[in-house]
């Protein structure tokens, strides 16, 4: 999938959880979660030749992809691994819920890590779909998926508007339920 697929569907995924829960109470907890399920489902990515395609708009995402590509560089990452390969692992998202899970970190942070957790597996999800991924690398190196979606494709593009139109339907359900309460 590209990278303008993967980050609507961090959008959906935060827009989805948020306006469908009450996990997150507070501003900063809302925006926390927001930015990690749209850093987490264009992070994977790195590992691409030309990972400029999914760097988010947001400026602290192209920071930090910066920073994290000018390591994957130093440590020649990119030689080490295929695309697709232990960022796209099921791995990576086990880290990051422990992390949200275990650690004692204050609340907005910790939904920062559940929110990287599921944009993390929604990119996974959506890779699967389009080709596959190595799914327990660096474990074994198999790639599992399959091919449904072609990446770029006509699919991907209506995929894509599905996911729109998601969002879309998400707010007017919520702002419906705000103006017409059910007494």
């Amino acid at each position: 999938m590209t990278g303008k697929t993967h980050k609507t569907a961090g959008i959906l995924t935060a827009t989805g959880i948020l306006l469908t829960t009450n996990i997150a109470a507070a501003p900063i907890e809302i925006i926390c979660f927001g930015a990690g399920c749209i850093y987490g489902a264009l992070w994977p990515d790195i590992d691409a030749a030309d990972y400029s395609k999914a760097k988010s708009a947001f400026v602290v995402s192209n920071f930090l992809f910066g920073a994290l590509n000018g390591i994957l560089k130093a440590f020649h990452i990119r030689k080490i691994t295929s695309h697709r390969g232990i960022t796209h692992s099921l791995f990576i998202p086990l880290i990051t819920w422990c992390i949200y899970h275990f650690s004692n970190i204050r609340p907005e942070f910790s939904l920062l890590f559940l929110g990287i957790t599921l944009g993390l597996l929604s990119h996974i999800f959506l890779d699967v779909i389009s080709g596959g991924a190595n799914l327990f690398s660096p474990f074994i190196n198999r790639r599992i998926g399959f091919y449904m979606i072609k990446t770029g494709g006509k699919a991907e593009k209506a995929y894509n508007v599905l996911q729109v139109l998601a969002i879309l339907a998400i707010f007017i359900l919520k702002i419906k339920d705000v103006f017409m309460p059910v007494t």
